[in-house]
């Protein structure tokens, strides 16, 4: 992940994410179904000194078939090549920026896992290499496209603001 402007016009600060949840469980899926297993598990994750939030997937050794199987043979023939962070905001506000009218600055998260995805919302979060069993980096989290419901989840997370002020 990075500090990119993702396409709903959001920011994570790359410096507040909280990992602690993430490494006790860290799971990579396959586009945020959480119906299915996971494809592989996160065996490094850390934010760099560029403020960079980048992991490493390992992948099932033992015939990785289903979903596992077709993802890895994806990411090698260079069809998948994005990922996206599944998290819970715990400190943000709306923008101030007048170009991301609808986006939010999230100065704090907590990684509750990260996908494999076809398309990122940051656009920025691309493998970075593909040796096998390795190489994708997490990307900021894909949401739910409209206006209207974007409009719903601005209009929660400031209530949900105004309950912590109170």
């Amino acid at each position: 992940s990075s500090s990119a402007v993702d396409g709903m016009g959001d920011v994570i600060d790359q410096a507040g994410w909280d990992l602690a949840r993430f490494t006790r469980n860290p799971v990579v899926m396959w586009g945020h179904d959480y119906r299915t297993m996971p494809v592989g598990r996160a065996v490094e994750t850390h934010v760099t000194a560029g403020r960079r939030l980048v992991s490493t997937v390992e992948f099932p050794k033992k015939d990785p078939g289903g979903l596992s199987g077709q993802v890895i043979r994806h990411i090698e023939e260079g069809l998948l090549r994005a990922a996206s962070v599944g998290f819970r905001p715990i400190k943000v506000k709306q923008s101030a920026d007048a170009s991301r009218p609808y986006g939010f600055d999230i100065t704090e998260a907590e990684l509750f896992e990260w996908s494999i995805v076809s398309i990122p919302a940051n656009p920025e979060c691309l493998v970075l290499g593909a040796g096998g069993a390795k190489g994708l980096e997490s990307s900021e989290a894909q949401r739910t496209s409209g206006a209207g419901t974007r409009q719903r989840e601005i209009e929660l997370i400031r209530r949900r603001q105004r309950l912590l002020e109170s």
